[in-house]
């Protein structure tokens, strides 16, 4: 098989939103872009809140990163990335990550420490505004 992802965005209450992300066949390399229009997600908002597990697989841990741009743990544009690996990674920033309307995606990296047979589901919220 080959890598694959889905999103599924439900509004939790009044401008919280939760984004889960699945994915199958997952690597160290793969990337889910979230586009935030498509999605029905704000165009401006904050990450308050992730959880990244690994349900199956040769994976052991995983490090999530989201960005503003692909490839972004390389890259220069803002970054909620993870600084221990893990399984599960649970995290709530003590201030959350913003993004404005200058940008019209966000891209996640769950970062499997092993393997290109991982299932892994991760979790954001996300506030509307910031």
């Amino acid at each position: 098989m080959a890598y694959a992802s889905t999103i599924t965005v439900q509004t939790a209450a009044t401008g919280l939103y939760v984004v889960r992300i699945d994915e199958t066949e997952a690597s160290g390399t793969d990337e889910v872009e979230i586009d935030l229009a498509a999605e029905g997600l704000p165009a401006c908002g904050a990450v308050v809140a992730r959880r990244c597990v690994v349900t199956a697989g040769t994976a052991t841990t995983v490090q999530p990163v989201l960005g503003d741009v692909t490839d972004p743990a390389n890259a220069a544009g803002w970054l909620f990335d993870t600084t221990a690996a893990g399984n599960p990674v649970h995290q709530q920033p003590a201030v959350p990550v913003s993004y404005g309307t200058q940008v019209s995606s966000l891209f996640h990296r769950s970062t499997p420490d092993a393997g290109a047979d991982n299932t892994i589901v991760t979790v954001y919220h996300v506030r509307q505004g910031w």
